[in-house]
């Protein structure tokens, strides 16, 4: 039977080139980070001899060392500069959360809570005249987590607008006479809620709502009674049962 010499049938790697070695066709070599392949028998030919070699592969640039930059624990992020930087980890409990100026990652405490919030009460009784709207007075606070509630009025602390819940009620003392009151939550002198009924002896308003305010709003509790002749609010003693309060609802 004949034999038939059909040469090298695959590429043969051969390392690192050198210079003194001699290189025959489909031999793969390594050189300054690439890799070649010779297309021709060749000895002392450099491999940037393109009628010898030709180049397979070449390396790639160095891409950054994320461990050397980040410490122990950190999170890795790409900067608008384009830079690799890293965010330490936080607490436990914490979720991580884009900044305020949008520029890059911080943690945070998940929730939080519903502040400011305040409660306050009235120890004695108020009297109001027919037909006149009053500033309900309150001397004790319950409850005042931002010192935010002074001269029977709470003012929204700096930074602290948002969505609030708003109660409040009061009870007038209207004798037997089937006239009503009007109970109403203001905000800068203005009426945003309000509460009217009539009933014999003792009138009950109150008002629950949520409302949007801004840093620097006041809010107030107003009154008023058309039964014909001056009334009492009623107090803490009669049941706390005129009071105001609020909490900021968590953003």
């Amino acid at each position: 039977m004949a034999t038939v010499n059909l040469g090298r049938i695959k590429p043969v790697f051969r390392g690192a080139y050198n210079n003194s070695t001699a290189y025959v066709i489909d031999d793969i070599v390594t050189s300054g980070n690439e890799t070649f392949i010779a297309i021709a028998a060749t000895q002392g030919n450099a491999t940037t001899d393109a009628s010898k070699w030709t180049k397979l592969a070449a390396k790639g640039s160095d891409g950054t060392d994320v461990g050397a930059i980040l410490a122990n624990k950190e999170i890795a992020f790409k900067t608008n500069a384009g830079a690799v930087d890293g965010i330490p980890i936080g607490n436990a409990g914490e979720f991580l959360k884009v900044n305020s100026g949008a520029t890059g990652y911080e943690f945070a405490s998940a929730g939080g809570t519903n502040t400011p919030a305040f409660f306050v009460t009235k120890s004695s009784t108020q009297s109001i005249s027919h037909n006149t709207s009053t500033q309900i007075t309150f001397d004790t606070e319950a409850i005042d987590t931002d010192n935010a509630f002074a001269s029977n009025a709470f003012t929204v602390p700096s930074g602290k607008g948002g969505i609030y819940y708003l109660v409040a009620q009061c009870r007038i003392d209207t004798g037997d006479d089937f006239d009503g009151g009007i109970l109403k939550i203001r905000v800068n002198g203005t009426d945003i809620g309000a509460s009217w009924g009539r009933n014999e002896y003792y009138d009950f308003k109150n008002i629950s709502m949520l409302h949007s305010l801004s840093a620097g709003d006041v809010v107030t509790v107003n009154a008023s009674q058309n039964v014909g002749a001056t009334k009492n609010i009623g107090h803490i003693d009669q049941g706390k049962v005129t009071f105001f309060g609020g909490f900021r609802i968590i953003q």
